[in-house]
């Protein structure tokens, strides 16, 4: 009777220790997972703004600012959120100064891709 106890705690002792294992992964999972999520939030928000400037500049829909960045970045080989970083830097840096004509943003969006730092699609 003492051996049938004596295995029944080391299997119970082993099925927690695999459990702890199994949460300690799960829990590296989540993080991981987390911070993924938010990796794609951040790089959605950018594209979002650059989105925005572009619709306020050239009375577009979201649909439309989205094609034009999409082409924008396939046409110059770079990536779309790398441009929108640029755009939205730009356009801010921009904006700071005083009201500028449309063809000054126009100027800044098309030659973005040439400061964005990365050529690669």
């Amino acid at each position: 009777m003492f051996s049938w106890f004596v295995y029944f705690w080391v299997m119970l002792q082993a099925r927690d220790d695999i459990r702890g294992e199994d949460r300690a992964a799960d829990r590296d999972f989540q993080d991981q997972l987390s911070e993924a999520v938010q990796a794609v939030s951040n790089h959605r928000a950018v594209i979002e703004q650059a989105k925005g400037m572009l619709m306020l500049l050239h009375d577009l829909d979201a649909d439309a600012a989205f094609e034009l960045l999409r082409w924008r970045s396939q046409d110059r080989n770079v990536k779309l959120r790398v441009l929108a970083e640029q755009v939205v830097a730009e356009f801010r840096r921009l904006s700071a100064a005083a009201p500028l004509p449309r063809e000054v943003y126009d100027r800044c969006f098309m030659n973005a891709h040439e400061r964005s730092g990365d050529a690669s699609a």
